[in-house]
């Protein structure tokens, strides 16, 4: 009995991505003071050209570390963490605040939907690659 009732979880563990299907999210950071920069998620540069708005797309993970660097007209970098929720469209700003320092601040999010509940209504899923590497 404790042989099946192991088996029964392990396979529930293991199979329940499947069934569920695997949400992917994305990821918008924006330039409040159209000051361009660098994105760097968990270590890795996300954009190979200097921008002021970066989309990240099909994100897995649902925590990430930031470092923003802005290297006009001085080096600046940001650290942050921050949580996204899986599904959605999460839009993190970069402001510039009153002490001539910068953070990161939540925007918003949006739920992805490709599909329409009205059946006369065509979903075109239009994807533009700002700057990703």
């Amino acid at each position: 009995m404790k042989t099946f009732t192991f088996l029964l979880l392990l396979s529930l563990f293991v199979f329940q991505p499947i069934f569920t299907g695997a949400q992917q999210s994305n990821i918008v950071f924006t330039s409040a003071p159209e000051v361009p920069f660098f994105l760097f998620l968990n270590g890795i540069k996300q954009n190979k050209n200097i921008g002021t708005d970066i989309k990240i797309i099909g994100t897995d993970e649902n925590k990430y570390n930031v470092l923003i660097a802005i290297p006009h007209p001085f080096f600046i970098t940001i650290n942050n963490a921050i949580k996204i929720t899986p599904g959605k469209e999460s839009v993190f700003s970069i402001v510039k605040k009153q002490n001539n320092e910068f953070e990161i601040i939540p925007k918003g999010e949006t739920q992805i939907s490709f599909s329409s509940s009205n059946k006369n209504q065509q979903v075109i899923k239009h994807v533009t690659n700002l700057s990703l590497v």
